[in-house]
């Protein structure tokens, strides 16, 4: 929705700022010493990341919570983390080789996909 976009772009842009301060805590950087593609790939991740999170808000409240979106960041992170170790177990266990950068969702961890409703919800 159109509506959201404002919010949305804010939302990115408050992640970007928390995953590179703690970027920059973990690395001893400061933002200026980050490199092009560090950024660009911060870029991308945070982007995805955002969607992750849009889809999985049941109300636009939700997803607009600043109080929760560390935790809710982590959780996904998280996710994202433990299927892509199953996907590499699951290749390895065939004798496939190769990286897989995709990744979803599933419903048992709460990242299912909704849409927005006339009544205010998602």
């Amino acid at each position: 929705d159109e509506a959201y976009e404002p919010h949305r772009r804010r939302m990115i842009t408050k992640m970007k700022v928390m995953l590179l301060a703690k970027s920059n805590r973990n690395s001893g950087k400061c933002p200026d010493e980050q490199s092009p593609l560090f950024v660009e790939n911060l870029t991308d991740m945070t982007t995805r990341l955002e969607q992750l999170l849009y889809n999985n808000a049941e109300t636009f409240e939700e997803y607009n919570d600043y109080s929760t979106l560390k935790q809710r960041m982590s959780d996904v992170a998280q996710y994202i983390s433990t299927q892509r170790k199953l996907q590499r177990q699951r290749r390895l266990s065939r004798g496939e080789s190769g990286e897989s950068t995709s990744s979803s969702c599933s419903s048992n961890t709460n990242c299912s996909n909704t849409t927005a409703s006339s009544n205010g919800t998602r």
